[in-house]
Order: C-alpha cells, then sequence, then structure tokens
C-alpha cells in the first residue's frame, strides 16, 4: 500500500502537470478558432484556388485536434 506521504507526493507531481496539459489545450484551441477564421476569410476572398487551401487547413485542423486528443487521454 502507498503511504500518504507517496500519495500526497503523486498528487503534487500530477497538479503541475494538469495545469500545463490545460494550457496547452487552451493555446490549440485558440489556434483552431485562429484557423477555422482564416479559412473563412480566405474562402470569401479567393474562390479559386479554395479546394487545395480547405485541404491543407483541414489537415491543420486535424493535427491540432488530435495534440488535444493526445492531451486529454488520461496517462497510466
Amino acid at each position: 500500500m502507498a503511504t500518504n506521504a507517496a500519495v500526497k507526493k503523486r498528487v503534487t507531481k500530477t497538479a503541475p502537470g494538469l495545469i500545463l496539459i490545460k494550457k496547452k489545450e487552451s493555446i490549440l484551441l485558440k489556434e483552431i478558432s485562429f484557423l477555422e477564421k482564416n479559412m473563412a476569410n480566405y474562402k470569401s476572398e479567393r474562390k479559386a484556388s479554395w479546394k487545395s487551401f480547405k485541404s491543407k487547413m483541414e489537415t491543420d485542423l486535424n493535427k491540432i485536434k488530435q495534440s488535444i486528443k493526445e492531451l486529454t487521454q488520461p496517462v497510466d
């Protein structure tokens, strides 16, 4: 069995980790919003090359969303 000191030590180590994860998640969510806004602006301005731009942006968004998913997965 783990002692109280060991449990407290584990809790204090994970708390800063959770804060870091939340900060990273917040940054990634802001990046998603920024990319989605740029995608909407670009679409209205340049319809000719929209398909290639959309494909690239969707790839970037999927990478960011995957990063968020990895951050929020429980660590064993």
